[in-house]
């Protein structure tokens, strides 16, 4: 689960991922907590759709229309399409000689322009993401983040921090692990996949014992 909020708590620029156990040896959940998070889930990847026909439209407006089947086929791969998927479209359409190009030149200017993301506050998606049997996890921690931050995270929910990601050179995830130890919070790793034709599931990934440590936790938050 991803959340984008206007304040350093609410969590601009952050990525909150939830982790949830096999839930077969889990209390089961109310039928209302279960449609809570399914209901933000669904909401803020309708928003995403809505903000890629925009990019697509504006596009197109601007002079530069994508192939309608490659973008067809992107909307059918991922439930959940982003920016990403946006300039990867510009260069298999041609428009683009290449990633940067895209992101540079159209993505980036056309992000000011397009509907605004849904915004979800910090707080309530670690509590969406504990009421459904899960953990939350700190996806891909900006470098600008200070402990500072963590701490008041950690306060608001956070269980855990994902410190290996492709953008992650060995120093940073070293500094991320010092944290999450400082702090006590669990450590995961993840690919940031978002669909076929980028980075494949696994490519970065976390070690059986952070996932065992994972689903620990998990089980003793449905256990209170």
């Amino acid at each position: 689960m991803f959340c984008r909020s206007p304040s350093p708590l609410a969590g601009e620029g952050l990525g909150e991922r939830g982790l949830v156990s096999d839930p077969s040896p889990l209390t089961p959940l109310p039928q209302g907590e279960r449609e809570t998070i399914h209901e933000r889930l669904t909401s803020l990847c309708l928003r995403r759709r809505e903000r890629f026909h925009d990019f697509v439209r504006r596009l197109r407006d601007d002079g530069h229309p994508l192939d309608a089947g490659r973008v067809s086929a992107t909307e059918t791969a991922t439930a959940s399409p982003g920016r990403r998927h946006v300039a990867n479209l510009l260069v298999r359409t041609g428009v683009a000689r290449s990633y940067g190009e895209a992101w540079g030149k159209f993505v980036a200017p056309l992000s000011r322009r397009v509907i605004p993301k849904l915004m979800l506050p910090f707080a309530e998606a670690t509590e969406l993401i504990r009421s459904a049997g899960g953990v939350a996890v700190l996806a891909h921690p900006s470098s600008d983040l200070s402990e500072t931050d963590i701490g008041r995270m950690k306060e608001a929910g956070l269980n855990g921090i994902e410190v290996k990601f492709p953008a992650a050179a060995v120093a940073r995830t070293l500094a991320l692990v010092g944290m999450a130890a400082r702090f006590d919070l669990l450590t995961t790793g993840g690919s940031d996949c978002h669909g076929s034709g980028g980075r494949p599931v696994g490519s970065v990934g976390a070690t059986a014992e952070e996932l065992r440590a994972v689903c620990d936790a998990t089980v003793g938050e449905a256990a209170h």
